[in-house]
């Protein structure tokens, strides 16, 4: 047996254009800080210097929210973040509660231009027979805060995957151009 070695690290969760800690379950960027933080993208600067905040953090890119006991919920990627009307919604978070509806079973959401909110949420969902896009919205009440609801739930045949079998919100988001040009009204 070989005994465990201590790491020290530090993570906060701070509202990511302005650097302030948010408040505790109130979703935010993770950051974190530790003896043993990384020297950097290999030939590229830029991108180290991205990924540090200027009194010396990591962003991790996550989004995540703190309980109040202390414990820290990965609740997506800050990239898949939609903001919609000045509030964040976690794509991930929409597509997990979108799964537990019976006749769902796989979910993609994306973020599409809308001229009055500056984005608004799009699902596009699977499931084994007709899944009622309309019938899914309204299961939404009560299961997720209303401004995070999709303005639009799409049923699809299939969803679209990188070459690793990872969703692929960027081909969703094109072919989504592709068929509907244009913003909601």
């Amino acid at each position: 047996d070989t005994p465990a070695t201590a790491v020290q690290l530090t993570n906060r969760i701070v509202d990511p254009e302005h650097l302030t800690p948010v408040a505790v379950d109130t979703p935010g960027e993770l950051q974190l800080r530790s003896p043993h933080d990384f020297d950097g993208y290999l030939d590229d600067p830029a991108a180290t210097a991205g990924r540090w905040t200027p009194d010396g953090w990591i962003r991790s890119g996550d989004l995540a929210r703190e309980y109040a006991a202390g414990r820290v919920f990965i609740v997506g990627r800050m990239d898949n973040v939609i903001v919609s009307g000045g509030e964040n919604i976690a794509a991930e978070e929409v597509e997990s509660t979108l799964l537990q509806h019976p006749a769902v079973t796989a979910a993609l959401v994306f973020g599409v231009p809308d001229p009055h909110w500056g984005a608004r949420p799009v699902a596009w969902v699977t499931g084994p027979g007709r899944v009622p896009g309309d019938e899914v919205g309204e299961w939404l009440h009560g299961r997720l805060a209303r401004f995070k609801h999709p303005a639009l739930i799409e049923v699809v045949s299939e969803l679209p995957r990188t070459g690793a079998g990872k969703l692929d919100r960027q081909a969703a988001r094109h072919q989504y151009d592709q068929q509907t040009p244009g913003t909601f009204s």
